[in-house]
């Protein structure tokens, strides 16, 4: 607040009419014995307000203070602000007669120093014309005053001592009188005077001769403004003629150029006119131009057959053009073509490729399968007897050893097994012919 207040003592050019800084501040009791009373009829909040005169001074304040950051008020912060269009309101609920003879010194508008401008918040917001105080509470017969302040239906306040009384009627039965007191609190906003009344009167009589001043200033001002209106009428009248002056000059100016131009134009129609005098006659003319229109036409005729021959000499170039582009084309499609056979041709090669290295992996590991099984196979002839080493090597020799296949081995195998079995269990006596037939199975092995 105390930031709104300062930033309002120095802008209030901004506003149509005065602002009233708040209450507390701008009002004071000169009886220091109504300092109570009189602040008792005063909320936090009316003490606090800012009060406008009219509503364009109030949206202006508010968009100053509240609504934007141009006062320079910390954020968040939130100024009450007051105004109310002027209506009539309810008068005093006593003559002065009955405040007197019910006890009451005065009412607490009377009581308290404060602009003009602000009497009708103070009337308006806090009812101080309508709240009656009597210091002496002896001397105020409440039950009285009760019924006098409500008389009208409205209720009042009024403090008798140092209690406040809020009178209201109800509204319902009788419409009784009811009251509700509290006592009063001492001040701590109106206790002190911010403003010595004596210095208050001499500045108050201060500015209202700066107001008499400004007056004349005012007056003055106007007079000279006249003057100025009147110098500048007949600034008019003179620039008026001036302009035409201005434009009769030009005029001068213009038919001057205009007669020069008119008298050069003479001039060079006398130069060709005496031209033409000395020009040959129309005879001598007329077969001077038929010569010239031969020499004309001759040079058209020879002009024309150049003109043909490069017509000629330009088709035989478009025919060859022709030619050459459609050899072009032809070529284009031609490689079109062959860059299409090729990419065939390299599909086709990488698939046989990859085929080739598919087959080639599997021909180096069947490879590698086979010499290992070899060498096995020799490794298991080396272990038979001298008979069966001779027989595998005239085998291998012969090539009888490749003349079965693989699974005529096994077959063969699995016969040879059978019978061994089938023997072992008929004729469990031959010996010899196991062991023959054992080296049998052997070779079959190594074959496999």
């Amino acid at each position: 607040m105390a930031d709104a207040v300062v930033w309002l003592r120095n802008h209030q050019d901004k506003f149509k009419m005065e602002v009233f800084e708040p209450p507390m501040i701008c009002c004071t009791v000169p009886d220091r014995r109504y300092t109570d009373a009189i602040e008792a009829c005063f909320n936090q909040d009316q003490l606090k307000i800012l009060v406008t005169q009219c509503e364009e001074d109030y949206a202006a304040l508010n968009h100053y203070l509240n609504d934007s950051e141009q006062a320079g008020l910390r954020k968040g912060a939130r100024i009450n602000i007051w105004f109310r269009p002027k209506v009539d309101l309810s008068p005093p609920p006593m003559n002065e007669a009955e405040l007197k003879a019910l006890g009451f010194d005065d009412y607490a508008i009377n009581k308290i120093e404060c602009p003009d401008g602000l009497l009708w918040f103070l009337t308006r917001e806090v009812n101080l014309h309508r709240t009656a105080i009597g210091l002496d509470a002896s001397k105020v017969d409440v039950n009285a005053a009760m019924e006098a302040v409500s008389r009208d239906g409205s209720g009042a306040k009024f403090i008798a001592g140092r209690v406040m009384n809020t009178v209201s009627r109800s509204r319902y039965g009788k419409r009784a009188a009811t009251n509700m007191t509290k006592d009063l609190r001492p001040a701590r906003n109106l206790v002190s005077s911010t403003i010595d009344p004596e210095i208050k009167k001499k500045l108050d009589q201060t500015i209202q001769e700066a107001r008499q001043a400004l007056e004349v200033i005012n007056e003055d001002a106007n007079n000279l403004a006249a003057e100025e209106r009147e110098i500048r009428a007949e600034e008019a009248k003179f620039k008026k003629t001036f302009d035409a002056l201005e434009a009769r000059k030009k005029a001068v100016n213009n038919q001057k150029k205009h007669l020069a131009t008119l008298t050069a134009k003479i001039e060079t129609n006398k130069n060709k006119l005496k031209g033409l005098e000395k020009a040959p006659s129309v005879e001598d003319e007329r077969a001077k131009l038929k010569k010239r229109l031969v020499e004309i036409s001759k040079k058209r005729v020879r002009i024309v057959k150049e003109y043909t021959k490069l017509i000629r000499a330009a088709i035989a170039d478009q025919v060859e053009a022709t030619r050459s582009g459609l050899e072009f084309l032809q070529v284009g499609a031609n490689k079109n073509a062959l860059e299409a056979l090729c990419q065939e041709k390299d599909e086709k090669y990488q698939r046989a490729l990859a085929e080739f290295e598919e087959a080639d992996q599997i021909f180096v590991a069947t490879k590698a399968d086979a010499k290992n099984k070899r060498d096995i196979s020799l490794k298991l002839v080396q272990k038979m007897d001298q008979e069966f080493q001779q027989q595998f090597a005239k085998m291998e020799m012969d090539g009888s050893v490749h003349d079965r296949s693989v699974n005529d081995l096994r077959t063969e195998l699995d016969v040879q097994r059978a019978n061994l079995d089938m023997i072992s269990l008929t004729n469990p006596g031959v010996v010899e012919q196991y062991e023959r037939r054992k080296n049998e199975v052997c070779l079959l092995h190594l074959l496999i």
